[in-house]
């Protein structure tokens, strides 16, 4: 969370009521604080590496255990459910092996900030042949563009023109230029 978010408190309460591990920080956006989680985090030896935002609801029973069911037939592998928003077209919320962001230093392609960097997993997984997508598994994204929430300022930030020309153009920039080193670079653990 943010050092400046002002659902802070009300984030720790739900959080620490559920055991949740928060952590709190200076603003990084998105890709700037997974990329800083991420690299904490493989410190401890994770399997996987899940991303789920804050306006993502899991609605299937189980659904955890179904996606590292999935995971656990080797990396690296990426699976993600249906959030009833885009389906199939790209993992919204999503987990992959741990051995992806060990492999290229990242989670996500630090040229992004906050958007399109689902269609970069998506985009692995593909020319890996090692993404599945489980459509019976509802992860449901609570997004404004689906009406099931208002405008808020991070919305409006997030998905403000400037950041859909910004976030577009670098990640078109990263499919030019670094994807097929990246794919090389996953590829190698599948040897």
């Amino acid at each position: 969370m943010d050092l400046d978010d002002p659902a802070l408190e009300a984030y720790r309460s739900v959080c620490l009521t559920n055991r949740v591990d928060m952590r709190v920080g200076g603003r990084k956006r998105v890709v700037g604080t997974l990329n800083e989680v991420v690299e904490e985090e493989l410190n401890n030896d994770p399997d996987a590496i899940g991303f789920m935002g804050d306006d993502h609801r899991p609605r299937t029973a189980g659904w955890d255990k179904r996606f590292m069911e999935v995971i656990s037939e080797g990396g690296p592998r990426i699976v993600y459910g249906n959030d009833l928003l885009v389906g199939d077209r790209f993992p919204t919320a999503g987990v992959l092996t741990a051995d992806i962001p060990r492999q290229l230093g990242y989670l996500v392609p630090p040229i992004l900030t906050h958007l399109n960097f689902d269609l970069v997993w998506k985009n692995w997984g593909d020319a890996l042949g090692r993404i599945t997508y489980l459509d019976d598994v509802i992860i449901e994204h609570m997004h404004p563009a689906a009406g099931k929430a208002e405008l808020d300022p991070g919305y409006l930030e997030a998905n403000s023109v400037q950041q859909v020309a910004e976030d577009g153009a670098a990640y078109e920039s990263y499919m030019k230029t670094d994807f097929a080193f990246d794919v090389l670079r996953l590829t190698a653990l599948l040897l």
